[in-house]
């Protein structure tokens, strides 16, 4: 009888339990959304909902006869608890910009954190990555808080155990992905609190009901290890809620680049594949939206593939985490009028907004890798228009995995790895079995480096790029 591996993927929107074989063939797949609640703050999960997610999520896998069950969560959200753990604080949403900028603000009062942000290589590693060890700094104030990264709070909730992995551990200041160690930067920031304790990618973290919890990993990692790049090749290209692309390469090469910060891929106990990753915020939503508004997707895809007169219309830009710009909010308008909601003038400022800002996070991880080949996963992957767009642009090799859930595939895998089934070598050879399409781009280039001289704002760059980038942005389609 074959072992049966489980993979959880707790996501931003929605959540998934994939039951592997053996050969990490699919056996039962179980979707369901997360618990994710609009307040006056914007979007913010429920932490005791979460848990009682991971529990269910947890019993079907054991109620399936998994051996194991290796855990992918997202990294975009802290929770603050109140003493004696009795109720949740908040849990918010770190692509959120007002927090960051708060976050920041009350940072820069120390005198500490001044120095900090005139240190390059610092800033380069804490500020793009997130405000969560500025905030571990200002709720240390409040004697007896804990500060939680989300994978720490589903661990604590279904293991007992308070730890967290090393991607969440590097937003928290607790690990340094340009050399795979251990870091004290917390502590360096005046966090006085208690911190999660650090686990390894292959490590066994607790039971559920007598099956191991075995690979804690952050969703992202978690997806580029299920679409297969871990032995090098090709770069993730994840596209949920946000838009994700990393591969594997030497971190310290992303110092030097416009969007690009170093991450663990994997760090485990018998090596660390160090990785960069660009990101950017909004694609599954912005996608969402302007869907909605044309009527459906497949409406969507119609106006797309019509052709939209950007040079008219505009796009909706949006603020890409690390550019070195000033922060505008996540989504900027760059005509006044591009018509009244439900428009086509509108629909296709957000079309523009999508592949411009999607081509500019795979043209920047070609420029710092020279990896040309990316995998695609995720809802948004199923967007044709947009990745023949993005390719075209970018000069990228995009393959859209339909069938394939990667994140859920990855959580296996590193479950696999953590009870000694699989080695190293075994998951640096996996490939996944289902690929669809695949879409080749000539490369058109320079949109990173439009889209940068734009947001800058700058009136010799504004007026010079401007006109370039929707030129070529209307040429892709």
């Amino acid at each position: 009888m074959q072992s049966l591996y489980a993979g959880l993927d707790i996501g931003t929107t929605s959540s998934r339990l994939l039951l592997f074989r053996e050969d990490f063939t699919v056996e039962a797949r179980f979707v369901t959304a997360s618990p994710l609640e609009l307040g006056l703050s914007g979007a913010f999960h429920n932490g005791s909902r979460l848990i009682e997610l991971a529990h269910f999520l947890a019993g079907k896998a054991v109620g399936m006869g998994a051996r194991g069950i290796g855990v992918a969560v997202y990294r975009a959200s802290i929770a603050s608890w109140l003493p004696g753990l009795e109720e949740i604080g908040v849990v918010t949403l770190w692509l959120d910009y007002s927090v960051r900028a708060s976050a920041w603000r009350g940072a820069f009062e120390r005198p500490l954190m001044r120095v900090i942000s005139k240190l390059p290589l610092l800033r380069r590693y804490s500020s793009p990555l997130s405000p969560l060890p500025l905030l571990l700094v200002e709720s240390s104030r409040r004697r007896g808080w804990r500060v939680w990264s989300a994978d720490a709070l589903i661990a604590e909730g279904i293991t007992g155990r308070y730890v967290t992995e090393p991607v969440n551990a590097g937003l928290l200041g607790a690990f340094n992905p340009l050399t795979g160690k251990r870091s004290v930067l917390y502590r360096l920031l005046g966090y006085s609190g208690e911190a999660p304790s650090l686990v390894l990618h292959d490590e066994v973290i607790g039971e559920y009901e007598g099956v191991s919890i075995a690979g804690l990993v952050a969703d992202q990692q978690a997806a580029f290890l299920g679409s297969g790049c871990l032995g090098g090749g090709c770069a993730s290209l994840v596209l949920g809620t946000g838009f994700f692309a990393q591969a594997a390469a030497n971190p310290w090469r992303a110092a030097s680049s416009s969007l690009a910060i170093p991450v663990p891929c994997l760090a485990a106990s018998t090596g660390y594949t160090g990785c960069i990753e660009a990101m950017g915020p909004g694609l599954g939503v912005t996608l969402r939206d302007a869907a909605a508004l044309a009527g459906g997707y497949e409406e969507l895809e119609e106006i797309a593939r019509g052709g939209c007169p950007f040079r008219e219309t505009g796009i909706m830009l949006p603020y890409l985490p690390g550019a070195p710009v000033k922060p505008w909010p996540p989504r900027a308008l760059l005509k006044p009028t591009p018509g009244p909601p439900g428009s086509r003038g509108l629909i296709c400022a957000m079309i523009g907004g999508l592949i411009a800002g999607l081509s500019a996070v795979i043209e920047d991880v070609i420029r710092v890798t020279g990896i040309k080949r990316f995998r695609a996963v995720g809802g948004a992957s199923r967007a044709s228009w947009l990745l023949e767009a993005a390719a075209r642009l970018s000069g990228a090799t995009i393959e859209a995995l339909h069938g394939v859930e990667a994140g859920a595939l990855g959580a296996a895998l590193l479950a696999g790895l953590a009870l000694g089934d699989l080695s190293i070598r075994d998951v640096k050879q996996f490939t996944p079995g289902d690929t669809g399409a695949t879409y080749e781009g000539d490369g058109l280039g320079g949109v990173l480096q439009d889209w940068i001289a734009v947001l800058k704002g700058e009136p010799a760059s504004f007026y010079d790029a401007l006109p370039r980038l929707l030129e070529k942005i209307e040429s892709s389609l």
